[in-house]
């Protein structure tokens, strides 16, 4: 264990010096610029004496990665993989997003999403049920993701690897230098919020015009609930009928009205909270390292649910999977690495060394509320249904209709 925290206080270090190669002595580019950076730092992994019996010895293991080799969670994801043979002898042979070779065949292990799963890869998945309950895995998670998994696929079909987790993001160093103590659990304290930004010199809230619609939906969802848009959507009612969904347009109406948003193409509206004044914006924890990459910055990022009232949750949360597949000839084998890259020590370094957010609730995150989002059962998971002509959310964010009426009368004639 003293070997493992000096090998951890060292993946630290390594981190903290690529962040100020990145961003000492550099100009900051322009939103358009696309810089270059210094390669990542290797990762340092706590590596455990050698165990002499090795339970998998001679067994060979096949994963399937849909990311890049040079990624941050791909080299912890090649270092778990040393581990792995170093402790039970088994070999696992990645293969990456770049492979010519990559395909399912062989393979014992793959990366999915649920949605990849239900459009057609949930039959090449091993049920996981009962070896996850062999492991106590359920101790070592969250609820929403392991629900939104079987309640989706119908059985615990993958293991969440890498949390998402979708909301308000904003700038901690902002917040405290504007005298904003804490996050708004109302849409009051949430203008209130808004009026302090603008007081204090910053520009509420930035969106790129793609995330329109998304940001929409935390806000109706926030409202309405997602089980009531979903039934709306299916009994095909008229959303100008529903006083609540207009009452709730209205209130974005007057948020826009008030000065309280900017609205960009993707990326400037994320990286105006690097290179402008921007203090929030919304999507995922992709954001973070996107927005860091472009402004050569190292920003200190926390996350809150929409406010408002009513009974949706403003967030949402999803998770790439690793899966079993029902072919493979080592299926315990290819789990017991899952949970070794899933949960502990590897899964707090990824979640480390990508500015991510740990899979196993034991484990710390760098975004502040995102354990308290995921720690919440329910929501939806950020999948949008197709609402044919987006562009009457972009026009809604760039103060296009006077009423909330007029919206949902114009998103009545699109959908």
């Amino acid at each position: 264990r003293i070997d493992m925290a000096k090998r951890i206080l060292a993946l630290l270090w390594a981190a903290l010096l690529m962040i100020s190669a990145a961003g000492c002595g550099t100009q900051v580019p322009d939103e358009t610029t696309e810089p270059t950076l210094p390669p990542p730092a290797e990762v340092e992994v706590p590596y455990e004496p050698e165990t002499e019996i090795k339970k998998y010895e001679g067994v060979q293991l096949r994963l399937l990665a849909t990311m890049w080799d040079t990624e941050p969670e791909a080299l912890v994801m090649q270092q778990a993989a040393e581990f792995f043979q170093r402790t039970t002898g088994a070999q696992v042979q990645i293969l990456w997003a770049a492979d010519p070779a990559a395909g399912l065949t062989g393979c014992d292990i793959f990366q999915a999403s649920v949605p990849m799963l239900k459009e057609g890869l949930l039959s090449e998945a091993l049920d996981l049920g009962p070896m996850a309950e062999a492991a106590g895995y359920q101790n070592k998670s969250y609820e929403s993701l392991r629900r939104q998994v079987m309640d989706r696929c119908g059985y615990l079909a993958g293991i969440p690897q890498i949390p998402r987790v979708g909301g308000i993001y904003y700038l901690q160093d902002t917040f405290t230098a504007a005298g904003i103590q804490a996050v708004p659990g109302s849409w009051t304290e949430f203008l209130d919020i808004c009026q302090t930004l603008t007081d204090a010199g910053y520009e509420p809230l930035a969106l790129n015009s793609e995330d329109a619609a998304l940001a929409a939906y935390l806000h109706l969802e926030r409202s309405v609930g997602a089980s009531g848009l979903v039934k709306m959507e299916e009994e095909k009612r008229k959303f100008a009928e529903d006083e609540v969904l207009v009452d709730a347009a209205q209130q974005i109406v007057d948020l826009v009205a008030g000065g309280n948003v900017l609205t960009a193409a993707y990326p400037s509206g994320w990286n105006k909270l690097g290179l402008s004044n921007a203090a929030m914006t919304v999507g995922d924890n992709g954001l973070c390292a996107a927005v860091e990459k472009a402004c050569r910055m190292d920003l200190r990022w926390g996350v809150f649910p929409w406010p408002g009232t009513g009974a949706g949750t403003g967030s949402y949360v999803s998770s790439d999977l690793l899966c079993v597949s029902a072919g493979s000839e080592n299926p315990q084998a290819a789990f017991d690495f899952i949970m070794l890259l899933c949960t502990g020590d590897f899964d707090q370094l990824r979640a480390d060394v990508s500015g991510g957010i740990g899979a196993d609730p034991a484990n710390t995150g760098t975004i502040r509320g995102a354990k308290e989002i995921l720690s919440l059962a329910g929501g939806f998971d950020g999948s949008l249904p197709d609402y044919g002509d987006t562009d009457v959310f972009t026009r809604l964010w760039n103060g296009k209709y006077k009423t909330g009426l007029q919206f949902a009368q114009s998103w009545d004639k699109a959908y």
